[in-house]
C-alpha cells in the first residue's frame, strides 16, 4: 500500500514583484496580476478565473477561487487515489489551503468504513473460499495500513474449503477444525469419520445415505480409514451379486479376509443356490 506525502505545494512562489520580462517600470499592476494568475493555473493545470490575485503595498498575493480551490482539489484527490490501494478520489478530503495554495490529502474520517468494506472485498475476491467479513481492515488517514484474515475468519475459509472438497455438507469452523503445524487446519478426528463415512455412502450404493454410524461402522487403516466388517460384508455381497447373477448372494455368504494393503477382500461360496 502505498503512502503519499503529507502536503502538496506545486506552486513556486513567484517573486514579488514578478520579474515583468526585461520591461521594467512599464508593467503595470494588472498585467503582473494577470501574468501571475496565468502562471499559478498552468501550474495547476485549472481555469484562470479560478486563480485570484491582490497588489499590496507588500507585494503581489496570489490565491485561489472557490471555483480554482474544487479543480485543484478534485486534481489532489485523484492522485492520492491513484497512489493508494483501496482508495478512490471520493473518499480523500484534499485539505485545500486556497490562501498558501497548498493541499494535505487524507482520507476523510467519514469514508474510512466504505475505504475498509471496499478492501475487504478484493480481498475476498482474490482467495477461494473467503468472504469479506473474514478480514479485518486498518484504515488510516493515509489509506489501508493493514489487511488480513481475522482469527475467526481464517477457520471459518477452511471450514469452507472442507465443505467443498470433501463428502461433508457443512464443517463446524470451531468445533471440526484443529491447527496443524505452520498454519492451516485440518479436520479432527470425529469430523474425518463423518466425512469418511458419507464418502463410502455415496461410493456405494449398497449402503444407505446416513445409515453409517462414524464411530462404529469404519475402523482405522494405513491410509486413512476403511468399513468395519458388517457393511463391508454388505457392500462385497451387493457387488458379487451384481457379478454373479445366477445365485442370490448375501452378507452371511461372503468371507472376507484382509490383503497386504489392509483392505479387505470378500470371496463367496460356490454352493450358494439360487
Amino acid at each position: 500500500m502505498s503512502e503519499n506525502t503529507a502536503e502538496t505545494n506545486p506552486v513556486d512562489r513567484l517573486p514579488d514583484p514578478p520579474d515583468p520580462g526585461a520591461r521594467g517600470p512599464e508593467t503595470t499592476s494588472r498585467k503582473r496580476q494577470e501574468r501571475a494568475a496565468r502562471d499559478v493555473a498552468g501550474e495547476l493545470d485549472i481555469d484562470r478565473e479560478g486563480v485570484g490575485t491582490v497588489d499590496r503595498i507588500e507585494g503581489l498575493d496570489v490565491f485561489l477561487r472557490s471555483e480554482g480551490s474544487e479543480a485543484f482539489g478534485e486534481q489532489v484527490a485523484a492522485d492520492f487515489a491513484s497512489e493508494a490501494d483501496y482508495v478512490t478520489p471520493e473518499d480523500v478530503d484534499p485539505n485545500v489551503d486556497a490562501d498558501d495554495i497548498t493541499a494535505a490529502p487524507t482520507v476523510a474520517q467519514a469514508r474510512r468504513d466504505d475505504v475498509a468494506a471496499r478492501a475487504r472485498t478484493q480481498a475476498a475476491a482474490e482467495n477461494p473460499f473467503a468472504k469479506p467479513g473474514d478480514f479485518e481492515a486498518n484504515v488510516t488517514d493515509r489509506g489501508v495500513s493493514a489487511l488480513g484474515f481475522t482469527d475467526q475468519g481464517r477457520r471459518q475459509r477452511a471450514s469452507r474449503e472442507f465443505a467443498a472438497e470433501t463428502p461433508l455438507d457443512t464443517v463446524d469452523p470451531t468445533a471440526d477444525l484443529s491447527p496443524v503445524d505452520g498454519g492451516g487446519f485440518r479436520l479432527d478426528d470425529a469430523a474425518s469419520r463423518r466425512s469418511a463415512a458419507r464418502g463410502f455412502e455415496d461410493d456405494y450404493g449398497a449402503i444407505g445415505q446416513g445409515t453409517l454410524d462414524p464411530s462404529s461402522d469404519l475402523r482405522e487403516t494405513s491410509g486413512g480409514f476403511g468399513l468395519a466388517e458388517e457393511p463391508a460384508r454388505e457392500v462385497a455381497a451387493a457387488e458379487l451379486d451384481a457379478e454373479y447373477p445366477e445365485v442370490d448372494i448375501g452378507p452371511s455368504d461372503v468371507s472376507l479376509s484382509l490383503g497386504d494393503d489392509g483392505a479387505y477382500e470378500a470371496s463367496f461360496s460356490t454352493e450358494v443356490q439360487r
